[in-house]
């Protein structure tokens, strides 16, 4: 029987190698993960968030997207609209997809996501000047939580996902 120390330690090296090859975890997809959004009347709601390094999502546990309204600060059911994400403008807690006529799993297109992975590869930068490698650190780190989870201890992978995403950071472009 393997112990579990030396589980730890093959994982750690493997989480050490992801920091010495850039693109061993670059795009590796991540699903359903829980995160809790409070509209500006209070309200609080469990959403989950998916993507990869470059793109994520936030959804529902049917898979329709939530965007939060530039105007309004309230967060919206999402449609996409010539590649991009927009608000429908109708509150989440006050309206269901379905009776929008919403489909699931909106999302940007296949050509603004490789033009957002383009210019992060190539420039380490977003275009509004944050730097993207923290972005990817954090991401990793994350991902080693949830290899963690699934594999050995689910409340280390717990502490470690929560532990290090700060308030207020968001690991992948909205």
């Amino acid at each position: 029987m393997i112990k579990k120390t030396t589980i730890i330690i093959f994982i750690l090296q493997v989480f050490v190698l992801s920091f010495l090859t850039d693109t061993l975890h670059a795009a590796s997809h991540v699903g359903f993960i829980p995160e809790t959004v409070t509209q500006p009347t209070g309200e609080i709601i469990n959403l989950y968030r998916s993507g990869d390094v470059f793109h994520d999502r936030l959804h529902d546990i049917d898979g329709f997207t939530v965007i939060k309204d530039p105007t309004t600060g309230f967060w919206c059911w999402a449609q996409a609209i010539n590649g991009d994400l927009f608000s429908t403008g109708y509150p989440i807690h006050q309206h269901t997809a379905i009776s929008l006529g919403l489909n699931p799993k909106e999302n940007i297109s296949t050509e603004k996501y490789n033009e957002i992975r383009e210019y992060i590869e190539d420039n380490y930068f977003y275009p509004d000047g944050r730097p993207a490698i923290d972005k990817s650190i954090t991401f990793r780190i994350l991902l080693f939580g949830t290899v963690l989870m699934k594999t050995i201890d689910p409340f280390l992978a717990v502490y470690i996902s929560t532990a290090c995403k700060p308030k207020g950071l968001h690991l992948f472009v909205e």
